[in-house]
């Protein structure tokens, strides 16, 4: 697995398990960098990103826009499928 894989693995991780910590967190995805990835503020946004758009196609995290055009993150809602693989 190349370094860049490895560390978007890293983050898809750590925000999956923040929200197992965490079910009701919502956050933009600057708060998700600063806070849920524990305040790694060296993180590349541009990936927080990719890991954020990974996760929505697996259905582990949803998005909702809100009326300025930004974005929170939050688990996934009731209605998406769980994801076999987690217990």
């Amino acid at each position: 697995m190349t370094d860049a894989r490895q560390a978007l693995f890293d983050i898809e991780r750590q925000i999956v398990d923040y929200l197992q910590g965490h079910p009701c967190a919502a956050d933009s995805v600057r708060g998700i960098r600063e806070w849920w990835l524990g305040n790694d503020t060296e993180v590349d946004i541009a990936l927080v990103e990719q890991a954020l758009g990974q996760l929505l196609v697996q259905g582990r995290v949803t998005r909702v826009s809100l009326p300025d055009g930004s974005s929170l993150y939050t688990g996934p809602s009731s209605d998406t499928p769980a994801d076999p693989t987690r217990q």
